[in-house]
């Protein structure tokens, strides 16, 4: 089972080449959800009613975004090996 240690310690770590860990934060609106980088650096996502994900601006495309609300959590990123 060597692979389920390897998922755990990425969960908990930096990923390698990312830029450091920054939180979401969400704010709800009749429209839909807005998500935005609390740490500044830019990034804003929409979530429409209907479930649509649009990326408003991409932020720090080095940094591991995470977060959550509610009943909504963003899943962590999936990293493929070559």
């Amino acid at each position: 089972m060597r692979g389920c240690g390897r998922a755990r310690r990425l969960r908990r770590d930096t990923i390698k080449g990312m830029a450091g860990v920054h939180e979401l934060r969400f704010t709800s609106s009749p429209g839909g959800l807005l998500i935005e980088c609390e740490a500044g650096c830019g990034r804003r996502l929409v979530v429409d009613r209907g479930g649509a994900l649009t990326v408003v601006d991409r932020g720090d495309p080095h940094a591991l975004h995470r977060g959550s609300t509610g009943d909504i959590e963003l899943s962590p990123p999936t990293v493929a090996q070559p």
